[in-house]
């Protein structure tokens, strides 16, 4: 069984930078209040939906939450359903992003 695998902020931030990377945030609206990872796609848990995941298999897909434990969560569905062939979380989430000094912008 494949499991969904942690990444750190600081690998997440190199891959956004480098176009590495989609990002999924599936936090719920009123929790993102507008600080939001640049460029991530917003996909709220109450409203997750496979066939919504974009399958850039040219991509890391990584999924975000705000402590990490619902973007587990996430990732792991997609594998388990054999959407994607590897999945990442943000360990920590936006908490962890935050605490490495990343910075956040407002949400799209």
């Amino acid at each position: 069984m494949r499991t969904v695998t942690a990444t750190d902020p600081q690998d997440l931030a190199r891959w956004i930078e480098q176009d590495a990377a989609l990002v999924i945030d599936v936090r719920e609206a009123d929790e993102a209040a507008g600080n939001c990872l640049p460029g991530a796609h917003k996909m709220p848990l109450s409203q997750f939906a496979l066939e919504d995941v974009p399958a850039e298999l040219d991509k890391r897909v990584v999924f975000l939450c705000g402590e990490g434990v619902r973007s587990a969560s996430a990732g792991q569905q997609v594998l388990d359903d054999g959407w994607l062939p590897q999945a990442y979380y943000l360990s920590g989430g936006v908490g962890g992003w935050t605490g490495a000094g990343l910075p956040l912008g407002g949400c799209a």
